[in-house]
């Protein structure tokens, strides 16, 4: 069997997927160094396969021409267009639109690939919310009838004491800006924000308290409360909660792990473009 390069290089982004899941579980953060090494792979590998297996080039001419390049450029930036929709509106953050586009860059020559991929990701991820819905069935079913959609979307949670160990870490954070500055200790400081930044919880609030009148307001797509931007209102929210504690359970939705359903779109595109190779290479190893 001739050496395929994009297979060679599907298989080991396979890999990188997977890593990557790990740390999107594990870290809700996905280093950009895992990128870099996709590209440097990508590149090694095609770099062998032009010196080493001396492609056909009028097939490549014919692959890469003029019109299929308009039309990679007019695809690349409605695809740009989507993905900030869908970061605007919290479905996805910013490693999974750098993977997305990564494995739109890299697949060009199959056009399957990347559309298989990208809605079976989609499809993979309403698993989450049916999994919600079930947990508030049997759970939370007085509010389900109350509020339908958010069944779907997030569960009840006392976020109080969250919000207490927040602000109790922003303060540590605080003190350890002050005291790094004055020691002149950046690396310290760095890895103290790094370390307060990794323990944030893994959730959005759905709801919004208005302060004025007392009441809750809904919020869909959810905020990150725990972000630097809301400081201000956690702190003014923790002196509300701690006067009206029926207030301190609210509605709210987990950080879905977005990198693990792509790397479920990805492996069935694997599966589907890599048949023949994955069943030469089983039954190769079947017969020795």
């Amino acid at each position: 069997m001739k050496t395929d390069p994009h297979f060679l290089f599907s298989t080991f982004f396979i890999f990188i997927l997977f890593v990557a899941s790990v740390q999107d579980i594990v870290k809700r953060r996905v280093s950009d160094k895992l990128w870099f090494v996709a590209i440097a792979t990508y590149i090694i590998i095609f770099f062998y396969y032009f010196f080493h297996e001396k492609p056909n080039f009028e097939i490549l001419k014919n692959q890469y021409n003029i019109l299929k390049i308009i039309l990679f450029f007019a695809v690349f930036a409605i695809l740009f267009i989507i993905f900030q929709i869908m970061f605007r509106l919290k479905m996805a953050g910013g490693a999974d639109l750098k993977c997305f586009l990564l494995i739109f860059l890299f697949n060009t020559n199959e056009p399957l690939y990347f559309p298989i991929t990208f809605f079976t990701s989609l499809i993979i991820t309403l698993i989450y919310p049916i999994l919600i819905f079930l947990y508030n069935i049997l759970f939370q079913f007085e509010y389900v009838l109350k509020k339908p959609i958010f069944s779907f979307l997030g569960i009840r949670k006392n976020i109080f004491n969250d919000l207490i160990e927040c602000e109790s870490k922003c303060e540590r954070e605080r003190e350890n800006e002050i005291e790094s500055e004055s020691e002149n200790k950046i690396e310290s400081k760095s890895k103290s924000e790094n370390k307060i930044r990794n323990k944030n919880k893994n959730y959005f609030l759905l709801e919004k308290v208005d302060f004025e009148n007392g009441k809750i307001v809904s919020n869909f797509f959810g905020f990150d409360i725990f972000s630097e931007n809301e400081q201000k209102y956690r702190k003014d929210l923790i002196s509300f909660l701690e006067k009206n504690k029926s207030y301190k359970i609210q509605w709210i939705t987990p950080k879905i792990p977005f990198m693990l359903s792509i790397l479920g779109g990805y492996a069935v595109s694997y599966l589907i473009h890599y048949e023949q190779n994955l069943n030469f290479i089983f039954f190769y190893f079947l017969m020795n």
